[in-house]
Order: structure tokens, then C-alpha cells, then sequence
């Protein structure tokens, strides 16, 4: 069941006494800790498909599209934070067409001509899932998203209304976020307590490109801020 707005701002005050007693630095070095798992996992091929075009990718090392020939497909691999290039994805398909090609070969020479047929179609079809699957995630990274925006918004706002600091309030916020938004703005309090960015604005602007193919909205909500 969600919190209230009353919850969200006592469990905030509970917080604010808790990081009196303990140094206000280690609510952010918190974020850091959180974060150095979390950033393997970045890196890390999470997904069957991410491992599989990899895979194929490296099969078939001879397809060289470059990320600029596929703007569009880039962009989705961006959006659905797929750690894979375009030309692993084509790959991808391509070796998925193959394979069921070969497949098909053994029910062709016993003559089963009907069930070779199908065999080839499916391959096809999986290929073809395989070649749309980045813009399937990027519309379901962009639904998560704006889910995650409403209650990004509403935690760093229930935060700033009784302690006025956004770098905090954020922090705040990373704890009850854990989408494709919550992931972006532990990366930023990471950046910032390892001293790789000098403000939360740097870190922001990092990913104001991002944000915006994902939900223009939240930006010019956080904005107003």
C-alpha cells in the first residue's frame, strides 16, 4: 500500500534527527555504498537478450552496422538501458533467421516438408522479435519511467518542504526508487560523493537528454523545483 504524504513527511523528520546524530555526510555516503553493487550490475549483461546478442554478435563479428546507421534503434538501447550495440542486435536476427534455416534441414531431408516450413517461419518471426525487441523495452522503460517520475517528484518534494536541500532529498528519494529513474539518480549521488561531479546540477545535466526522450514531463516539473 503507498505511503501518505503525512508518512512520507514523518518518516522524512525521523531521518533528519537519525542524520543529526551520525553526520550529515553519511546520508549521501549511504547512496555511495547502495551504489557500488548496483553499479556492477550496470555493466553486467542482466537480460537473456543482452547475452544472446552478444553472443550472436560475436558469431557473426562480420556485421559492422554503426551506432550512427541506426539512430532510432541507438536511441531505444539508450531509453531501455540495454548495455548492447545496434550491430549485436541485427546479429542477433540474423543468427536467429539461420538457425532456423539449419533446423529446418533435417525435416527437409526426411521430407517433411510442412513441419521444415514452419520450423523456417518461426525462426523468422524470432528474428523479427529479436530485431524489435529494443523498441519494445524503450516503451516499457518510458512507461516505468513516467510511473517512477510522479513518485520521484513527490518524495524530493515532501523532503524540500522540511529540510531545503536538494542534494539530501534526492538521496531521499533513490531509497524508494529501484526503476530505470531510480537507477539514474543513485548514479548521480554516487558521481557525487566520489567527487567525479561537482554539484547535483552536473550530474542532472548528464542525463537531461536521457530524461527527456524518457518523460519530458518530469523535467520540466524538476525544474520548477
Amino acid at each position: 500500500m503507498p505511503k501518505s504524504i503525512d508518512e512520507i513527511e514523518s518518516e522524512v523528520k525521523r531521518r533528519l534527527a537519525s542524520d543529526k546524530s551520525q553526520g550529515s555526510d553519511d546520508f549521501v555516503s549511504k547512496q555511495f555504498n547502495t551504489f557500488k553493487e548496483e553499479e556492477k550490475e550496470e555493466t553486467a549483461l542482466e537480460t537473456f537478450f543482452e547475452k544472446y546478442a552478444d553472443f550472436a554478435g560475436k558469431i557473426l563479428s562480420f556485421i559492422n552496422a554503426k551506432d550512427e546507421s541506426q539512430p532510432q534503434m541507438y536511441e531505444d538501447l539508450q531509453i531501455a538501458g540495454l548495455n548492447i550495440k545496434p550491430r549485436q542486435v541485427i546479429a542477433s536476427a540474423v543468427f536467429t533467421a539461420i538457425f532456423g534455416v539449419l533446423a529446418s534441414i533435417p525435416f527437409i531431408i526426411l521430407g517433411w516438408i510442412d513441419f521444415a516450413f514452419f520450423v523456417i517461419c518461426t525462426g523468422l518471426f524470432l528474428a523479427y522479435v529479436a530485431y524489435t525487441y529494443p523498441s519494445y523495452s524503450s516503451q516499457i522503460a518510458k512507461i516505468k519511467a513516467q510511473q517512477e517520475s510522479l513518485l520521484a517528484l513527490l518524495y524530493i518534494t515532501i523532503y524540500m518542504r522540511v529540510n531545503p536541500v536538494l542534494e539530501n532529498a534526492i538521496g531521499f528519494a533513490t531509497e524508494h526508487l529501484d526503476g530505470p529513474l531510480g537507477k539514474d539518480l543513485k548514479r548521480i549521488m554516487w558521481l557525487l560523493d566520489s567527487e567525479k561531479i561537482s554539484s547535483i546540477h552536473d550530474g542532472m545535466s548528464m542525463y537531461m537528454e536521457l530524461w527527456l526522450k524518457r518523460n519530458s514531463d518530469f523535467v520540466k516539473s524538476f525544474m520548477i523545483l
